[in-house]
């Protein structure tokens, strides 16, 4: 007794010990278990505080300290924050350093995107339910957003639906003060993850003005390089959205590093210029850069239109009218997915042939043709011909007696106002004004056609609306009609179209509204 009386204190230390040891065998042998550490068998841990001053200015600190090559303040930060001694010692002697590009395993890579993101319980509850991959896209795109006070650890439940390792998009913002959660993120997950998008939403060229590229790059970089001094073989990817008003090669231009691969968004439907897209960025980022199609939808305003009926039958509260809505509203968006299923396979061909490296298809595009085979006929007012993405192709060869025919052939079949009839007048126009002698009435004509048309019920135009105005102030300057053309600008300004085209537009065409002698002289094509 006495010799145990005399070291309690040792005694005690060898207990705790034992006690930790034995805890962590326990939750070795739970961890595997459960796959992979996925714990989902415990519940969701509870909300974290968003961050605050110090977390701000730390984020900040690390972006500059990374930037700037100080590798001794950015571990110390990183260690603050609790990332492991031993990944911090692998880290120093990577960070700042030459780093290898990764390259892509898959030949084609094919995932769905959009499922685990969906906000808002009505919408997330049908989207687990619809969610049913085509072949081959069982791979999830997980958009991580949930950091200003969700848990990290918390997406072991997220983890736990991936049938396979997810492509992980980290949906920070520009100055993101949860930028060092996004890398502790990472962290954790880096061995579970497929690969890893630097931005998503909120960090693009869309989303931000050009004189933020710089800004941005700051953030990006900073994060790839920390990315690439954890896990040097992680397959990296930098988002950028097409834009007509070429803001996406000022985006590319914009970064200071080299991403293993892009993600190009803004290529949704099957008669998007995928060709012109991948020849334009090659141009900037090398040809031997892998760019993947991301969140692909095939015909995005019915499926939208589909699922917006879907999600308001859950308002109903007479269950039988409720199901009879829901049963309906499923029969249309199989009707949708029936008249796009047997066009996947001749996409891949295309994006392949052309050079892109993957698909990621949107989730609503996947559970249309999960359900294509309950369909029902659907008005055809909001499907776009597949074979539109022809049209681009013929304008690009400059073979406008196959675009005008191709384009009169849409019209024909579709009635004014559905989405065939506006592409197909739309390239009517653009046709008669690409000839060596541009045809200036007749192609007025045909552009008015569109502009005088009331869309008001049929959603989805805006894109052919905007490009007929461009082509139509074309028309005008080259007609040296100067009134018209301002008068087409001031009715863009006036009126309400999808936010993003607008801003383009009145980017560029805004100068014609004023009487300085660049606006009257300069013709903008």
């Amino acid at each position: 007794m006495k010799l145990i009386m005399r070291n309690w204190r040792w005694l005690a230390c060898l207990l705790v010990g034992g006690l930790i040891c034995a805890t962590y065998l326990v939750g070795q042998i739970q961890s595997k278990q459960n796959g992979n550490g996925a714990g989902v068998n415990r519940p969701r841990a509870g909300a974290v505080l968003p961050p605050d001053e110090v977390e701000a200015a730390e984020a900040l600190a690390l972006i500059e300290a990374v930037n700037g090559g100080d590798v001794k303040t950015a571990l110390e930060i990183l260690h603050a924050h609790g990332v492991a001694e031993q990944t911090l010692l692998n880290m120093a002697a990577r960070l700042g350093k030459m780093l290898l590009k990764a390259e892509l395993e898959e030949p084609f890579l094919r995932a769905t995107y959009g499922s685990l993101a969906v906000s808002g319980p009505t919408n997330r509850e049908y989207a687990r339910a619809l969610e049913s991959p085509m072949p081959g896209y069982e791979r999830p795109v997980m958009v991580v957003r949930r950091l200003s006070r969700g848990a990290i650890e918390n997406y072991e439940f997220d983890f736990a639906e991936c049938a396979l390792p997810p492509i992980a998009v980290l949906n920070l913002n520009l100055d993101d003060p949860r930028f060092i959660r996004f890398f502790l993120w990472f962290d954790r997950y880096a061995e579970r993850v497929h690969s890893v998008a630097l931005n998503g939403e909120n960090l693009n060229n869309a989303k931000l003005d050009p004189e933020q590229y710089g800004r941005a790059n700051h953030t990006l970089n900073a994060l790839f390089q920390l990315i690439k001094a954890r896990k040097p073989d992680a397959f990296v990817w930098l988002t950028v959205v097409k834009q007509d008003s070429k803001t996406d090669e000022l985006w590319l231009k914009a970064m200071s590093f080299n991403p293993d691969g892009l993600l190009i968004h803004n290529l949704c439907q099957f008669h998007s210029p995928f060709a012109e897209t991948r020849r334009r960025y090659a141009a900037i980022v090398g040809n031997q850069m892998t760019m993947m199609v991301a969140g692909f939808y095939g015909q995005r305003v019915a499926l939208e239109a589909k699922f917006k009926t879907l999600t308001q039958a859950a308002q109903v509260k007479d269950k039988k009218k409720r199901q009879s809505i829901e049963a309906n509203a499923l029969s249309q968006l199989g009707g949708v997915g029936k008249a796009i299923k047997t066009h996947f396979q001749e996409l891949e061909r295309n994006l392949s042939s052309l050079g892109y490296r993957g698909l990621s298809v949107h989730w609503l595009a996947g559970a249309a043709v999960a359900n294509s085979g309950k369909a029902v006929s659907i008005d055809k007012a909001d499907i776009v011909d597949p074979r539109a993405r022809l049209l681009q192709t013929y304008y690009t060869a400059k073979d406008y007696a196959q675009l005008f025919a191709s384009a009169t052939e849409m019209i024909n079949n579709s009635a004014p106002g559905d989405m065939d009839w506006a592409l197909g007048k739309l390239y009517q126009g653009i046709t008669l004004l690409s000839q060596d002698q541009p045809r200036i009435e007749e192609a007025c004509a045909v552009l008015d056609e569109v502009l005088a048309f009331d869309f008001k019920d049929k959603p989805g135009r805006d894109h052919c609306l905007i490009e007929a105005v461009k082509w139509r102030i074309y028309a005008a300057q080259i007609a040296a009609d100067r009134d018209k053309a301002s008068q087409l600008v001031d009715w863009v300004q006036t009126n309400a179209f999808r936010h993003d085209l607008k801003r383009q537009f009145l980017g560029k065409y805004l100068i014609l509204l004023t009487n300085s002698p660049t606006s009257t002289n300069q013709i903008i094509r």
